[in-house]
């Protein structure tokens, strides 16, 4: 009769559950984030013509569809739209073109009145940033006590989420200056910044360039130079120095290209005598990343140059100027092949000429003519290598002629600057008003003298950001800064003029409201009040309030029912009483003498509602935010209404109120009439931020009136050639071959540089290559499969890790829930050390009282997590051996940590996390069909997110026949030594050290008991908690190890030897000594020799004599 043989201990072996693998990773169980995402292949999802390539970050969009919206070449008019692939059918987004004003909001605002603090802000530049982010500079003016006053440089952040950045100042002097500090920016290709400013000598009456570094984003400034210049520039009254400060020409720009870098700054000459102007340009050149600049030149004043604008190109620089052309101011091009090219010899070339198309000037000759009074030049090169540029100037002819240089126009060359082709963009009245052919507007300043200026433009996230002052006839906020957001990605997108959806050709705003002047101080809105009313500015807004009163503004919009109207604004419901009535509201009006459509858009406490006016009903009511924007398409009777919130971030998608409604006809005999604010009898108050229409023709026949379809009705982005365009979440593609046909369509699904795979060793086994989260939120990681755990030992070996405390579960089948099978603790049997910390040296505290539970070997801490207490960790990376004992007699280990700043205590306890862990969880019950590992949340590591290197799990079987005495451990160093011929030597460290163990049954092992019939072998169990299932019979193990073999395919596959694992109770064994496992690969074969005996007999059966088995270590 067999009875039960008790081992105190096993040796064994992990073999990995091969279900553990990336086929069977759940999503629905799993929460877990991966570091390092980039853009994977872009994959057709049918037969395409068209190639893309991805490339960029692919971090918080996921998965990414791109579908081409417009066939053709790409290149040359082909199209795309995009969504996330988990996104609904409808969700797709398509793309405005950048001259077309989405939102707009107040980066500073000082309303002319200030005593003490900023009373000037101004001189913007732009710049975006490697990581998306824009970065803002401008100079600010700060009264402070006593009537000092200081001159500042300032720079913000704008994150592609809308966010603003607090300000930072990176240089402040009270001095008294007269020629201003003109900032500029520039990215650098190692992605640090360079921040440029006039540095004025008063005494000397002279202005050096001084320069500032950031290696962080724009957070931390360090002065770079305070002399850039080789020639300092004269600034005195003297008729052979210059005036730096006075606008137009006061401008400083720079740009890197090819190693070099162009700095340009405008200056105006004192000498009103000789020559036949006054601007001109002073040139340097840098051949040190921008520390130094040389003189190249001042250009001759025969010509008049202003306003540079400084693009890197294929050609090298492209220099964008004001210059005249027939007397009159004309933008011209020239290309720098190199810095120290002088600008004066570079050939003038076409292009930036179509901004003054028409009957429109770009900017103002002073009466004398020897210099420009006004006008202005912006450009950015946007993130698919396309240039814009705007133009600030006046209408010239038509019923828009104006003094003011207020109208804003854009051109586009899609090359990035090099070609001689380029594109005014937009539909507008100026165009037909002024014969200008295809010009619309940016900003429309109908001959009032209100606009943006003091311009500056850059690229975010498919959109523009146009940074500005601006010129107000009442209003004296003129010296804060506003931001225009322009184009960019929507789920709902503007009309084309043509039905070719040519960029050139879409929908630009007719007319442009900002509240930089009350709209009743402009010559084109009619205020009518009533009651108790008012209207003003502040805080970047226009707030209205009414106490049983009326404030509303009105104008007739141009053009016919038919043509339509398209209006887009934002305002924030503060407050209504009582809160259910109707008050804030924007009404449109389509009507001539034979019909009449009238919608009333109002927005109450959360929740926007519309009413056709005619019938007096209510035809849509939504939920909403109280900061909302509305996009309204009415044309005829048709009427089609959008909401969204005001975030201000690059993705914010619309939401449909009302689609394809029929209004009620009124019978006509009126005009139209767009009205907005507070209706007669309210009592509310609201803020209102942008509003902007089009009409008449060049509402482009507003289609989306009739109800917009996704993604029926997108305008598509062009697909970019030359530069990766970008999409969305950091992804961007490029069109590499084609033609592209509207039925393309790809996924981009993200790749990572530390992929959950990496754990898995049937996907990577070496723990170099390992899993990062990429912050300390719980991590959950879970695999589900089919059948039940095939074993009642389970194995569980994870080694690079940087976390103390989680837990495995399995999913019981028969309970239908996960359930804990057991924690994890890498300090197991290392807390509560007592240490003194000698600078970076930690160990012992032999004052304290302290037995040592384990022994300590030399190296084994490399790695590890030292908690010092009060949420001080610190890496550890080396350790002697030894005691953690307080005894005199023990020898103590030596921890040396990294990290080390001071406020780490001098003596505590300390708890050590281990790099590796060994968990083995006996009798478990074959019921888990899936099993998930999760790693709490906030422990606060060194690194702040968590990592795997390696990880094992599976079967543990544990031998029933201990190995023979005399197993071989080794250590193999992974290094060449080189002799030479004379006798010297060299070595060349190519990796860490190899371990490898061998093993053997050299005694045999008698398989008598396991053969024959009816056979009756004493069994094995491996613990003795009652109940416990056997898990092996003496005798097994000859065939065991070569069924193992088998499993593994040899060296195959990896496994984890086992050299101790003690019997339970308790169950559950943890162990974090490197000796304590080895994680390699069966590199010999398992042969077993018969020694005596008969085959399969079971009285007289064989005695089986294993040979050496070598497991060697994976590194």
């Amino acid at each position: 009769m067999a009875s039960e043989y008790i081992q105190d201990s096993f040796r064994g072996l992990i073999i990995p559950d091969d279900r553990i693998n990336a086929g069977n990773l759940s999503a629905a169980n799993s929460s877990y984030s991966q570091a390092g995402a980039k853009p994977g292949d872009p994959v057709p999802t049918v037969d395409s013509d068209l190639a893309l390539e991805s490339s960029g970050t692919q971090t918080a969009i996921g998965s990414l569809d791109v579908a081409t919206v417009r066939g053709g070449a790409v290149g040359a008019g082909a199209s795309f739209r995009w969504k996330a692939t988990t996104d609904g059918a409808t969700a797709w987004r398509g793309w405005n073109p950048g001259a077309t004003a989405s939102a707009w909001r107040a980066l500073t605002w000082l309303d002319g009145t200030a005593v003490l603090g900023d009373t000037i802000t101004r001189d913007p530049h732009a710049i975006t940033l490697d990581d998306g982010a824009a970065l803002f500079v401008y100079h600010v003016v700060r009264l402070a006590a006593f009537s000092v006053v200081y001159q500042e440089i300032r720079v913000r952040r704008h994150e592609i989420d809308g966010t603003l950045g607090a300000e930072v100042t990176v240089y402040s002097t009270a001095a008294t200056l007269t020629q201003d500090l003109h900032p500029c920016l520039v990215l650098m290709p190692n992605g640090s910044i360079m921040l440029y400013h006039y540095l004025e000598d008063l005494a000397a009456q002279v202005v050096q360039v001084q320069s500032y570094i950031s290696s962080d984003g724009g957070a931390a400034w360090a002065l770079s130079n305070s002399q850039c210049l080789d020639l300092s520039i004269a600034v005195s009254s003297a008729t052979s120095s210059y005036n730096l400060g006075t606008r137009p020409i006061a401008k400083m720009r720079l740009a890197y290209a090819g190693g070099q870098m162009l700095l340009l700054i405008g200056a105006r000459s004192n000498d009103a005598a000789t020559g036949s102007y006054q601007d001109a340009f002073l040139q340097y050149a840098s051949s040190d990343l921008g520390n130094t600049f040389t003189f190249v030149e001042a250009t001759d004043r025969t010509v008049i140059y202003a306003q540079a604008e400084l693009v890197p190109s294929a050609n090298g620089f492209e220099v964008i100027y004001l210059t005249l052309e027939s007397g009159a101011p004309f933008p011209r091009r020239r290309s720098l092949a190199y810095a120290f090219a002088p600008f004066s010899t570079a050939q003038e070339r076409l292009g930036p000429n179509v901004l003054a198309q028409g009957s429109y000037s770009p900017g103002t000759l002073h009466a004398g003519g020897r210099f420009f009074s006004d006008g202005e030049l912006t450009s950015a090169v946007d993130d698919s290598g396309a240039l814009i540029v705007l133009s600030r100037g006046h209408a010239t002819g038509g019923a828009f002629v104006s003094a003011f240089d207020g109208w804003i126009r854009a051109a586009m060359d899609t090359t990035g600057g090099a070609s001689t082709v380029w594109d005014l963009m937009g539909q507008g009245t100026i165009a037909a008003a002024s014969a200008s052919g295809n010009a619309g507007s940016v900003w429309n300043h109908e001959a009032a003298n209100v606009f943006p200026r003091y311009l500056a433009l850059t690229a975010q996230a498919g959109r523009l950001l146009l940074v500005h002052n601006w010129q107000a006839a009442t209003g004296n906020e003129d010296n804060s800064l506003g931001l225009i957001y322009l184009g960019g990605y929507s789920n709902v997108t503007l009309p084309a003029f043509e039905n070719n959806g040519a960029i050139a050709r879409r929908l630009t705003w007719d007319q442009t409201w900002l509240p930089i002047e009350r709209p009743n101080d402009m010559p084109t809105w009619a205020l009518t009040a009533a009651g108790t009313n008012s209207g003003t500015l502040a805080n970047g807004r226009l707030q209205l309030s009414t106490g049983a009163g009326r404030h509303e503004f009105s104008r007739v919009p141009t053009g016919t029912i038919a043509e339509g109207i398209t209006v887009s604004y934002a305002v924030d419901f503060v407050s209504q009483t009582p809160g259910t009535n109707d008050g804030i509201h924007c009404t449109i009006k389509l009507e001539d003498g034979a019909a009449g459509y009238q919608a009333r858009i109002y927005v109450i406490n959360n929740s926007i509602k519309i009413k056709d006016v005619t019938s007096a009903a209510i035809v849509a009511t939504a939920t909403t935010t109280n900061n909302t924007e509305v996009l309204v398409f009415m044309k005829g009777s048709k009427l089609t209404v959008f909401s969204r919130a005001r975030t201000y971030a690059a993705d914010q998608p619309w939401a449909a109120v009302i689609s394809n409604h029929t209004l009620a006809d009124n019978g006509g005999g009126g005009t139209s009439l767009l009205t907005w604010g507070h209706e007669v009898g309210s009592t509310a108050a609201s803020y209102w931020y942008w509003l902007n229409y089009t009409s008449d023709e060049y509402a482009c026949n507003v289609p989306a009136a009739a109800g917009f379809t996704n993604p029926t009705d997108l305008q598509g982005r062009p697909y970019g050639t030359l530069t990766p365009t970008y999409v969305t979440g950091g992804v961007s593609i490029r069109g590499v071959d084609g033609p592209a046909a509207p039925s393309d369509r790809f996924t981009i699904a993200p790749r990572f540089d530390y992929p959950i795979e990496n754990i898995q060793p049937e996907h990577e086994t070496s723990r170099r290559r390992e899993w990062r989260s990429t912050d300390e939120t719980q991590q959950s990681i879970a695999w589900t499969f089919d059948g039940p755990n095939p074993y009642r030992t389970l194995g569980l070996w994870l080694t690079g890790i940087n976390w103390r405390t989680g837990t495995l579960e399995g999913y019981n089948v028969t309970a239908a829930a996960w359930q804990t099978i057991t924690a994890i603790d890498t300090a197991t049997l290392q807390t509560g050390l007592p240490y003194v910390r000698t600078n970076d040296l930690v160990t012992v505290n032999a004052a304290a009282s302290y037995n040592g539970i384990r022994y300590n070997e030399h190296g084994e801490h490399i790695g590890a997590t030292a908690d010092l207490g009060g949420g001080k960790k610190r890496a550890v990376t080396f350790n002697g051996a030894g005691l953690w004992d307080t005894d005199a007699t023990a020898q103590h280990p030596l921890v040396r940590v990294a990290g080390i700043d001071g406020t780490e205590a001098a003596n505590g306890t300390m708890d050590l996390w281990a790099p590796r862990i060994l968990v083995v969880v006996h009798n478990v019950a074959p019921i888990y069909t899936g099993f998930r590992l999760n790693i709490a949340a906030s422990q606060g590591t060194v690194d702040g997110y968590y990592k795997i290197g390696q990880m094992a799990l599976g079967a543990a079987y544990l031998f029933t026949h201990d190995y023979s005495w005399g197993r071989v451990i080794n250590v193999s160093a992974n290094v060449d030594l080189m002799t030479y011929r004379d006798g010297t030597r060299s070595a060349f460290k190519r990796g860490e050290p190899r371990r490898s163990v061998t093993f053997g049954w050299s005694e045999g092992v008698d398989v008598s008991p396991v053969s024959g019939v009816l056979p009756d072998p004493d069994y094995v169990k491996t613990t003795a908690t009652g109940g416990a299932a056997t898990v092996g019979y003496r005798g097994d193990q000859p065939s065991l190890l070569q069924a193992l073999s088998v499993q593994v395919d040899g060296a195959y596959k990896p496994l984890v030897y086992l050299p101790r694992i003690n019997r339970g109770a308790p169950d559950t064994i943890t162990l974090s000594s490197p000796q304590a496992a080895i994680f390699g690969r069966l590199v010999s074969d398992v042969q077993i020799d018969s020694l005596i005996g008969d085959e399969l007999d079971q009285v007289s059966g064989e005695v089986f004599r294993i040979a050496t088995v070598t497991i060697e270590e994976e590194l």
